[in-house]
């Protein structure tokens, strides 16, 4: 849980006009593979508007300087989903919709919804819901 959720915080500082989607997935994966776990790569994040899931997608992973430029005033949503053992992930055939790692091994999923500005970002989620023992291990 904490390095999922440390992660957000760790590219929060890049976030503004100009900086590349892949820019945000590089730096996360970054910091999540220096933990010794991997980044989910089947999901990821994504601009919201007037739908939940607009383009461009924010993914977890990728390399720097590629992808699309965020600009000013768009929303995005960070999602680093992190992994304690590989990065592939399996749907239930039970119902269909529950996804759990192919490995069988445990992860965890934060989430924000991000104003991007022109010199920085604002996270527009309320972030005292997650409560620091929820966090301790």
């Amino acid at each position: 849980l904490n390095v999922s959720y440390q992660s957000i915080n760790k590219v929060l500082p890049i976030i503004k006009a100009g900086c590349r989607n892949s820019d945000i997935g590089y730096h996360i994966q970054r910091f999540v593979e220096s933990k010794k776990m991997n980044v989910i790569r089947e999901y990821v994040g994504h601009a919201i508007g007037r739908n939940l899931h607009e383009k461009p997608d924010i993914p977890n992973f990728g390399n720097k300087d590629e992808g699309v430029r965020l600009e000013a005033n768009m929303v995005i949503c960070i999602e680093p989903m992190v992994s304690l053992g590989g990065w592939q992930t399996t749907v239930s055939a039970e119902d269909g919709w529950t996804v759990k790692m192919k490995d069988g091994s445990l992860c965890a999923h934060f989430e924000h919804m991000i104003l991007v500005k022109e010199n920085s970002c604002e996270i527009l989620t309320v972030d005292d819901v997650i409560k620091p023992s929820i966090l301790e291990v």
